[in-house]
């Protein structure tokens, strides 16, 4: 019975898609116009934030971010952005009028789910590196050998041959094409690069911007501004052990940090996942790292936290490769190395070639590893890392524009 209701909904809701999906064609774009979004709508960050930046600055296009209610308040003031709040009149009006769309993990995650592409160009500047598996290449994901007529017609609806996904090398092109089969091929490629990482290439010895910025998260995080910089990111799990977080540690652990880290003139930031802190909350107050909570996460920036960083500590997240850009000590505490390889989403790639620093497996090494990196920074590249970011040139808002201007016509002034 509960299949048969299913079958329903989704066969009324075809019904509607099928005449909205013709006005879409049929409505008048305009070359001029963008959308642009991010993370479901709930930031205005990543790629998109960078490239948005960039054509505001370089180009006449006129610029709707569309987004949740939260985002509004992070937006520059320009003449030629405006927000419309996701899922209201005016994004739907914006996404009907606009050429090309831009977003960050999908565009019927981030803009809309509404099948009214038309002949709009979509750019998906993805969000990062899969260092773990995705899509159909997770270990254990069934596939679907049984055709699925409604699925079918769903994804002929609201999928389209003008999607393009932008990649920063080989390596990334053939695991996301690959495991998210039914979106991307080799054919609809942007190697151009990463516009988020633009800015760590161009700022990576911009003393003043770092000073700046280090002025600026002292004043949100409350520590001194002349402090170095210890940042911790690790990646998301989905299934297994808690990611290890400093702040749940014993309090002779956390004075032994602190103490270390008091002896080397730096702080601990810890920046987790946005999908950890819901299910591995604080149960008290760190005594040897600074946490960026749940709430704090809308006023931060991953791009600067990494700027201002002296020695990232990561695990597997692909936070790290953005990072390595800069050229400064990455350690890798990978403590669920071998648990993570079989349990969880797996590996893309042969992990340890493709490291960034010394990979710690133990937490009583993990301090002496940070002290020696506080102490003599290095950079400690494996074998095929830089195979990872062959495409990171610091010119990719730019390539990415001159694909824009071709595509819809004019509005390049540089």
């Amino acid at each position: 019975m509960m299949n048969l209701a299913l079958s329903v909904l989704r066969f009324i809701r075809l019904l509607w898609m099928i005449p909205l999906r013709g006005v879409a064609y049929l409505w008048p774009r305009s070359s001029k116009k963008i959308v642009i979004g991010s993370w479901m709508g709930g930031l205005f960050g990543d790629n998109p934030k960078y490239l948005c930046l960039y054509l505001l600055e370089h180009t006449d296009y006129d610029i709707t971010w569309i987004g949740n209610e939260v985002v509004r308040d992070f937006l520059p003031r320009h003449e030629r952005l405006r927000f419309a709040r996701k899922g209201g009149f005016k994004a739907f009006l914006s996404l009907m009028c606009a050429r090309v769309w831009i977003c960050c993990q999908a565009w019927n995650i981030d803009l809309t789910q509404l099948p009214i592409k038309g002949f709009a160009t979509i750019i998906d500047t993805w969000h990062g590196i899969p260092v773990k598996q995705i899509g159909q290449n997770i270990p254990g994901r069934a596939t679907v050998n049984k055709p699925n007529y409604f699925k079918l017609l769903a994804n002929y609806l609201q999928y389209e041959q003008d999607e393009w996904l932008l990649v920063c090398s080989d390596k990334m092109a053939e695991i996301l094409t690959t495991g998210v089969p039914t979106r991307y091929s080799m054919r609809r490629l942007l190697p151009y690069g990463t516009p988020r990482n633009d800015y760590l290439i161009k700022n990576a010895t911009n003393s003043d911007l770092i000073a700046k910025l280090k002025e600026k998260y002292s004043q949100i995080l409350g520590f001194d501004a002349d402090k170095k910089v210890v940042l911790y990111m690790p990646t998301w799990r989905s299934r297994g052990d808690c990611v290890y977080a400093f702040y749940n540690q014993k309090d002779t652990q956390q004075k032994e940090w602190r103490k270390m880290l008091d002896d080397n003139n730096a702080i601990l930031i810890e920046k987790h996942h946005y999908g950890t802190y819901a299910k591995y909350p604080m149960t008290k107050p760190s005594e040897c790292s600074i946490v960026i909570t749940a709430d704090q996460q809308k006023d931060v920036d991953v791009q600067e936290l990494l700027l201002i960083a002296d020695v990232l500590i990561s695990d597997y997240s692909g936070a790290y490769i953005d990072y390595a850009l800069l050229r400064r000590p990455v350690i890798h505490f990978a403590y669920d190395y071998d648990e993570y390889a079989t349990q969880d989403s797996g590996f893309a790639y042969d992990f340890k070639k493709v490291a960034a620093g010394p990979m710690i497996y133990k937490f009583e090494d993990l301090k002496d590893c940070t002290e020696r990196l506080l102490e003599n920074p290095t950079f400690e590249p494996a074998s095929d890392f830089l195979e990872l970011v062959a495409y990171e040139n610091g010119d990719s808002c730019e390539k990415i524009t001159e694909f824009i201007s071709k595509m819809s016509g004019g509005g390049y002034n540089d």
